[in-house]
């Protein structure tokens, strides 16, 4: 979620004083992904910034923008569908990287749980901390379910064990999260839906780790 700073530095590059270029980038052999913070110039103006991809030779012109979840979303030239990328993956150019440091250096929102005191304010059950920024029907279920919560938070520690222990790359684990969130998503607020996507996960996760 705090990936979200990505757009708001990139329009405030001025202000902060770091010259127009490479905001992010991201890069897994040899594919690579570069965000930048010239506007697009398709005479739409706005939040759209420009960015490119470099894979197998070819070069692709894009521009990208932040969706509700913080990540960066990208319209590339002659793809008919927006590709919505992982902003965890990314890493910020140094000027950023110093102003952005504190939300940079925390761990991603989905694998850390609320500290009690903000449990309980919250009400009488631990939450994911990514509740906090909740927007979606199936999120905004999850984090009013207690039986929900749970399964979500035992979720988060069974893919910290699962991506460490096969040591996925950064892509893998993009591809991985996104596949989840969009079996979710799907789900909308369908309780049964939901359940039945984190106990499929949950089931596929313990097997993989070998666990009874």
């Amino acid at each position: 979620m705090f990936f979200r700073v990505l757009l708001m530095a990139a329009v405030l590059a001025s202000g902060a004083g770091v010259a127009a270029g490479p905001l992010a980038s991201y890069r897994d052999g040899d594919l690579a992904v570069v965000l930048r913070t010239e506007p697009c110039t398709e005479g739409e103006g706005g939040e759209r910034r420009q960015a490119f991809r470099s894979l197998g030779g070819q070069r692709t012109a894009g521009c990208w923008s932040v969706n509700e979840r913080g990540n960066p979303v990208v319209d590339w030239e002659g793809e008919g569908a927006a590709q919505e990328l992982d902003g965890s993956l990314f890493r910020f150019e140094p000027g950023y990287a110093a102003l952005l440091r504190p939300q940079e250096d925390a761990p991603p929102a989905r694998e850390r749980e609320e500290p009690p005191a903000a449990a309980e304010e919250a009400g009488d059950f631990p939450r994911p901390a990514w509740c906090r920024n909740a927007r979606a029907p199936h999120e905004l279920l999850v984090c009013r379910d207690r039986e929900l919560s749970e399964q979500d938070l035992r979720l988060g520690r069974l893919w910290q064990s699962y991506r460490d222990g096969l040591k996925l790359s950064r892509a893998e684990q993009g591809r991985h999260k996104n596949e989840f969130y969009r079996r979710l998503k799907a789900c909308g607020a369908d309780r049964e839906c939901v359940a039945g996507e984190q106990a499929a996960r949950i089931a596929f996760y313990r097997d993989a780790l070998g666990l009874d």
